[in-house]
């Protein structure tokens, strides 16, 4: 059943699994949960897929299309993100990480909504940075902002790629505006502050 957590997460364990994906199909409703055993605290670890709307009776061609397309793509960005997220936590694994990202990226279709599609591209930004392609940093941080202009993270990571490139102008507008954002955000003084250093500013 489509509420047995309980059940999905020992069947999962007992299989050593780091990702369990279980639901049902009523016919007027298909149910279906996506779960990171190994990191549950991580973002999009627990999701719930609830469709009601293009079911098996109501509307048969939708529901096809729904269960043989839409949904596995769901499904697979899901755990494309969640690999992605778990090889972030070893440093010695960010190109990995990075890979990984760059196909969940990949996965996505426009015409099917993924929920924090952003945090993808949150990722990606200093991912590339710290592979020294800052084109695609850049990139990647603009298509954050594309979702939300006052995201200071993003922000934060224009002002790094800008200081990296020694483009110190451009790096501390970025860090005062994510300052304006949130005054309290101490990595975005930290990061002026290198760029005054940078910059012999003492």
């Amino acid at each position: 059943k489509s509420d047995d957590k309980e059940r999905a997460l020992k069947i999962g364990s007992a299989n050593n699994a780091s990702i369990v994906i279980w639901g049902e199909d009523t016919g007027v409703r298909v149910t279906v949960h996506f779960l990171n055993i190994n990191n549950p605290d991580l973002y999009l670890s627990d999701i719930k897929i609830d469709e009601n709307q293009n079911t098996q009776i109501a509307h048969p061609n939708e529901y096809a299309t729904f269960v043989t397309y839409s949904l596995p793509n769901q499904l697979t960005t899901l755990s494309l993100f969640a690999l992605g997220q778990t090889l972030l936590i070893d440093e010695n694994k960010y190109s990995d990480a990075l890979s990984m990202f760059v196909a969940c990226q990949n996965s996505l279709d426009e015409k099917i909504q993924f929920e924090g599609e952003e945090n993808i591209y949150q990722y990606l930004a200093p991912l590339y940075t710290y592979k020294k392609n800052y084109p695609a940093a850049l990139a990647a941080a603009n298509k954050v902002l594309e979702f939300d202009p006052n995201n200071y993270v993003a922000h934060i990571n224009k002002g790094v790629i800008f200081g990296t490139e020694t483009n110190y102008l451009d790096a501390y507008n970025e860090f005062n505006l994510a300052i304006s954002i949130d005054p309290n955000e101490k990595v975005a003084y930290y990061n002026r502050g290198l760029t005054y250093a940078y910059e012999k500013k003492y």
